[in-house]
């Protein structure tokens, strides 16, 4: 076989390996090529979908929709942050002991297991979890609360709570807002750890030009309990 057939034969093996690990193995290039980005979790605002440390996948999006987990630049830095989307534009949005309240109606919430990692500082920086009470020890059991929410359009998703009791009015601070009216081409975001997120309860509704991608794909994670 002369050499330049064996070349020949090795690029028409090798070029459609290239390209499909390209397009479907999420290299830098095919997601540059996509519009997407690659983005490490440095808090745990997003616990328990997303945990320090995690490196996630994002794709562009034109037409975010309630329940997504959205990449957006934050209003007052400019910096990029994740959150989900809760409420949409027209609606009034309030939280109310603890639960979600959209347009007056409440979001369903059910009760599952305590959700358990070890009490081992991750994020960056590095930071203890935060806990129930009893804080355990280092390295220790922290226990939070695990609610099932179903929003209005029937999505739902884990949340965790710390702090107060769920339902009860007055028992947690981040637990009550005032109610927000969501403009026109805006969306109002909340991380999904309720008690340990800066979200659109303290910097109001996000307009859609900021948000930027839709988180797609974990693409690494550390399990709860790992160190």
């Amino acid at each position: 076989m002369s050499r330049r057939l064996r070349w020949t034969l090795i690029l028409a093996v090798a070029l459609p390996v290239v390209l499909v690990w390209n397009l479907f193995g999420f290299s830098p290039l095919s997601v540059r090529l996509f519009g997407g980005g690659y983005h490490s979790i440095s808090a745990g605002s997003m616990k328990p979908a997303l945990m320090p440390g995690d490196m996630i996948l994002s794709l562009p999006v034109r037409d975010p929709a309630r329940g997504d987990v959205v990449v957006f630049r934050h209003p007052q830095n400019r910096a990029d942050y994740v959150a989900r989307i809760v409420g949409l534009a027209g609606e009034q949005v309030q939280m109310t002991g603890g639960v979600l309240h959209i347009g007056g109606v409440a979001a369903g919430m059910a009760p599952v297991e305590d959700f358990v990692e070890s009490q081992v500082p991750r994020g960056t920086p590095p930071r203890p979890p935060r806990c129930r009470r009893p804080m355990p020890k280092p390295g220790g059991d922290c226990l939070k609360e695990q609610w099932v929410e179903t929003l209005p359009d029937g999505q739902s998703h884990r949340i965790l709570n710390v702090v107060g009791t769920i339902g009860v009015v007055g028992s947690g601070r981040s637990d009550e807002t005032p109610v927000f009216s969501i403009p026109d081409d805006h969306v109002f975001v909340m991380g999904d750890h309720r008690d340990n997120a800066i979200d659109s309860r303290a910097y109001g509704p996000v307009a859609m030009a900021d948000v930027k991608h839709r988180v797609w794909r974990v693409l690494t994670s550390w399990a709860p309990g790992s160190s």
